[in-house]
This record gives structure tokens, C-alpha cells and sequence, in this order.
């Protein structure tokens, strides 16, 4: 299995981190958001819910939500390949 971690900000149109992994898991989480997090600041961070980004944004001491759109679609999700 491989995941792909995309953090995208649709307001300036950018991505703002890249992450590949084996699980998708808090730590790798965590890892997908230290370079933002670094180049731009603390930001609130909307994501698809999953506790392993809740864990993530507590450890960097960020505002985490929930938010959806179209459906489904979120500002951060994991793309999973089997």
C-alpha cells in the first residue's frame, strides 16, 4: 500500500506540502504538515475528520476542522493505492 498526502490551499491555489508513505497514520500526518507549517505559520486546517489529522494539528498546535465539499472532497485527504 502507498499514500499520497496532498496539502492544498484553494484560496491561493497552491499546494503547500507533498508526503508519501506506506500507512496512513498521525505520524505521517504530522509530516505532511511540518513544511507548511514552517514556510507559512500556524493556519487553521479543514481536513475529511480522520483522527489521524486531528493528532497531527494537535502536536503542531493547530486549529483542526472538519469540512467537506462536493460531497466529499476535502482541503487535505489521502490518496490510497493498493
Amino acid at each position: 500500500m502507498v499514500a499520497v498526502w496532498v496539502a492544498y490551499d484553494p484560496t491561493i491555489k497552491a499546494v503547500l506540502g507533498f508526503h508519501v508513505s506506506r500507512e496512513p497514520n498521525s505520524v505521517d500526518a504530522y509530516l505532511l504538515l511540518l513544511k507548511p507549517v514552517i514556510t507559512y505559520g500556524k493556519r487553521s486546517v479543514y481536513t475529511d475528520g480522520a483522527m489521524r489529522y486531528y493528532d497531527a494539528c494537535r502536536w503542531h498546535g493547530l486549529y483542526h476542522a472538519m469540512c467537506r465539499f462536493d460531497g466529499n472532497k476535502a482541503f487535505i485527504e489521502d490518496m490510497i493505492g493498493r
